[in-house]
């Protein structure tokens, strides 16, 4: 049932709260640092204006949380990472804003590496090795960026080459023979003038999962990873930067656990192992001109990511004494080759003069992309005979190519009013073309509703238009120089398009989904700036919500479904705390209410109806607390709790993952340009499914794959800078 939420209701609440937070005197000694946050290439002393903002600064000498993009969801309230391809494809689910495990659609949030996008789903394994800062501003953020999501934007800036000489070296060594060796260096070629950086990550570790049947780990995954940056200042106008990267990751076995065959999450029982090899590499150039009035910024990227991927797609290992049925399914191999190819280009310019009344900011963007698949599956199936005619192959490949091009324009300004009131306004207009060629093809044995033998289907090609105006007001009052309210709504826009897992050609196609969101909110700094707080209510309306779901009579067939209407609610609250110049306490909670209003739908042979039914994949709340103590002048100690709460792994909430909670914890040495230390992950073992796969349909009604979290992981690690 939808709430009757009147926003205004919230606004005695900020009144109130914005006269019990009067910040005091500062103090040097255990005030918390007023971070710079770039927004549109502007640096605030007190985050800027109407919205919900995390910054990470890596940049100073302590300690990383980050390890994988998974850690991400700890530093941010009411978000949560799934995983896809091990950790390799991360899902994000932000304010009941989620996306889809078969990567179809836009994306909910946007994702930037200095200033290049990850305009899909497909694309967005980033290795977490250089990177000096993570900016994760919540909401639609169309009007300042090009590739901006419902649920908002994540900027990745790395190291940036300078004049002078920097480099670190680090070695980690743990469990389940976890290795890995990462190295950077940068500084000037021409002083003043050229500077060079590059980066590299070398990452290997065993399985966590037994295959009982086969025997051994055969989840393995091995990470090669390299990134460089060429810098060059010839006046103090211009500045041009080459960037250039690239990753192989070499996988094993993608873990999964099937609740009819196996024994529990990390024993399961295949027949085959499999293999997902995926290899990227970009460049990209960016030029910069610094006027007296105003800064322009050109950013032109290229992406190149291809994957190779085979699994065993029945899930489970075949019996041949006994007859094949849901219980011994024939032996499946499950194939997925994407590639992906991506041209951007994006021009952003913004006033310059941060005390006129008046700032600006607007933009163009483009982002052509291409999208070439071949899946499907090869059933073996046994005749009887003696080999080498003991079985036949029954396949099913699918051959589609999708273009994705996307053209938007964009702007916001902000005035303001006595140094105290901030009014602004936003417009974004986007245009995207949808493409799609596709056929599928196979060998056929099995299905009655194809023809013996080779079979062509599903041959078809289909073009779309879609467009969208997204406008975003906002009002922000700064109570004080470390006291700011606001409100603010905007319009998020996911694209429509093609799904190219389905026959028919209007069967394929889906339609954008289009939403409203509202924030009002809170950013202090108090208690002589050793406490800062922020405190935010949302609420989101969608019309269109994009539905991933397969055909329950026929599961090669797939739907992406919008969803009549959705609607999320929700409050999130983050203190980071500075008890002492030693001791630092931090804490980030939200709560989310995620649910279908009107959600209902009809195959040929039956109908649906979800209307009330909570979103899947959104967490009830996440909370994560964390505790950083120094001492002794140079030992450092940090633990950090993660909990998760209960969320839907279906769309008909008949299956759900309970509430969970992880500990974390690190120790260690620093000193100079030395650290040296030991860490634990999730230390109480605790075993949970981070994501699911709904396979079931009526030959497979229980076919609800799991997807199991990582174990307890433990080791050491030693890094040097200079």
């Amino acid at each position: 049932m939808k709430p009757n939420l009147q926003l205004h209701k919230f606004l005695p609440a900020f009144a109130f709260l914005s006269l019990c937070v009067l910040p005091g005197r500062a103090e040097e000694t255990n005030s918390l640092p007023l971070t710079p946050v770039t927004v549109y290439g502007g640096d605030y002393r007190v985050l800027p204006g109407a919205a919900s903002v995390n910054v990470l600064d890596l940049s100073a000498n302590q300690p990383s949380p980050l390890a994988t993009t998974r850690d991400l969801a700890a530093l941010v309230p009411s978000t949560m990472l799934f995983d896809g391809n091990n950790n390799r494809l991360p899902k994000f689910s932000v304010r009941g804003l989620r996306e889809n495990n078969f990567v179809t659609g836009d994306p909910a949030v946007g994702v930037y590496l200095d200033d290049m996008p990850f305009n899909d789903l497909y694309t967005r394994t980033i290795p977490l090795h250089d990177v000096a800062s993570v900016e994760f501003i919540r909401g639609p953020q169309g009007t300042l960026y090009g590739a901006s999501g419902p649920g908002g934007v994540i900027n990745l800036v790395s190291h940036q080459p300078g004049d002078d000489w920097h480099g670190s070296a680090g070695v980690t060594y743990g469990n389940h023979n976890q290795f890995a060796v990462d190295g950077s260096v940068s500084g000037p070629i021409v002083t003043n003038t050229l500077a060079l950086g590059v980066s590299g990550l070398y990452a290997s570790r065993d399985g966590f999962v037994h295959n009982d049947f086969l025997g051994g780990h055969p989840d393995t995954q091995q990470t090669i990873s390299g990134r460089g940056q060429l810098r060059w200042t010839p006046c103090d106008l211009w500045e041009f930067s080459l960037l250039g990267g690239g990753y192989n990751l070499q996988d094993g076995f993608v873990p999964t656990f099937n609740p009819g065959s196996d024994r529990d999450l990390f024993h399961v029982s295949r027949d085959y192992n499999g293999f997902v090899d995926t290899d990227s590499w970009h460049t990209g150039f960016k030029a910069t001109y610094r006027g007296e009035k105003f800064k322009l910024t050109s950013a032109t990227s290229y992406r190149n990511w291809q994957q190779d991927l085979a699994q065993d797609f029945d899930f489970s290992a075949f019996n041949p004494t006994q007859p094949p049925s849901s219980s011994n399914a024939l032996p499946t191999i499950g194939i997925f080759k994407p590639k992906v190819t991506q041209w951007s280009e994006e021009v952003r310019v913004r006033s310059t003069d941060d005390s006129a009344p008046l700032k600006w900011n607007g933009g163009l963007f483009g982002n052509w992309g291409e999208t070439k698949t071949l899946s499907g599956r090869n059933i073996t199936i046994p005749t009887g005979f003696p080999p080498p005619n003991d079985s036949v192959i029954d396949s099913a490949l699918t051959d589609a190519k999708v273009n994705a091009d996307t053209y938007a324009v964009f702007g916001e300004a902000t005035y303001t009013i006595q140094e105290k009131l901030d009014l602004t306004a936003g417009l974004r207009f986007t245009y995207d073309n949808r493409e799609i060629v596709r056929s599928r093809s196979g060998m056929n044995f099995i299905d009655p509703s194809l023809p013996m033998g080779p079979y062509t289907t599903g041959n078809f090609s289909g073009q779309e238009n879609f467009s969208a105006t997204q406008p975003k007001f906002a009002i922000a009052y700064h109570y004080m120089p470390e006291c700011v309210v606001y409100a603010s709504a905007a319009v998020g826009y996911q694209s429509g398009g093609f799904n190219t897992s389905n026959d028919n050609d209007t069967q394929s196609r889906f339609n954008p989904a289009r939403s409203w969101n509202y924030e009002i909110g809170a950013r202090t700094l108090c208690l002589d700036q050793k406490l800062q707080w922020n405190l935010a209510f949302f609420y989101t309306e969608t019309s269109g919500y994009q539905v991933y779901r397969l055909d329950t009579i026929n599961p090669a067939q797939a739907y992406v479904i919008n969803a009549q209407h959705a609607w999320s609610a929700g409050v999130e609250n983050e203190f980071v705390y500075r008890a002492s110049k030693d001791l630092t306490l931090s804490l980030n909670a939200g709560y989310t209410h995620a649910e279908f209003d009107d959600f209902t739908y009809s195959t040929m042979f039956q109908s649906f109806d979800f209307s009330g039914k909570r979103i899947n994949f959104v967490p009830e709340f996440t909370v994560a607390a964390a505790a950083e103590y120094r001492f002794c002048e140079h030992l450092f100690a940090r633990a950090e709790v993660v909990g998760v709460g209960k969320y839907y792994l279906t769309e008909d909430n008949t299956a759900s993952q309970g509430s969970y909670a992880l500990l974390n914890a690190r120790i260690g040495y620093q000193h100079k340009n030395l650290e040296v230390a030991v860490f634990g992950r999730n230390l109480l073992d605790h075993r949970y499914a981070s994501n699911a796969l709904d396979f079931r349909s009526f030959s497979t009604p229980n076919l609800l794959i799991r997807q199991p979290g990582d174990p307890l992981t433990f080791g050491g690690t030693i890094s040097l800078s200079f």
